[in-house]
């Protein structure tokens, strides 16, 4: 009797899930970016905010929407490793920001380190539990910005 072989889907699956995430960021993300530019900002920028930052080795700025936390004069942020975006970051970096319709600079810092990223998402995802936390600490970075004034 021949063995039954069973084969699994995971990878063609995730592939079609980081291809369909992609496109729909390419779509929804300049939509985002209009809305927090506009006086409709108050529909999203209470967890929506965009950040400006400049290319390594490029020089361009790159303005991309993200989740974020502001409490006093910090900024927190979790972001998924597979973007490329906060590589312009590390090592440290300026920044500029729209919050809530109004624009400061900081400076930006990355990690992902675990505890680092555990202490950034108790900020951002205050309910999280700790279940949660450890599923999200694959391929993760931490970002924090030191806000330096706003005009």
């Amino acid at each position: 009797m021949a063995q039954q072989i069973t084969h699994t889907n995971e990878p063609i699956e995730r592939t079609q899930r980081s291809r369909l995430w992609k496109f729909l960021m390419k779509v929804l993300n300049p939509l985002v970016k209009f809305m927090l530019r506009s006086p409709l900002h108050v529909i999203l920028s209470g967890s929506y905010m965009l950040i400006t930052v400049t290319g390594r080795k490029s020089g361009r700025h790159y303005t991309t929407p993200v989740q974020y936390k502001l409490e006093d004069d910090t900024v927190y942020i979790i972001t998924f490793g597979g973007y490329t975006w906060w590589k312009n970051l590390r090592g440290g970096a300026p920044v500029d920001l729209l919050i809530r319709g109004k624009n400061y600079h900081g400076q930006a810092a990355t990690s992902t380190d675990s505890e680092t990223i555990k202490e950034v998402a108790k900020h951002t995802y205050p309910k999280m539990t700790d279940a949660q936390f450890k599923k999200m600490m694959t391929n993760t970075v931490a970002i924090t910005i030191a806000l330096e004034s706003h005009s």
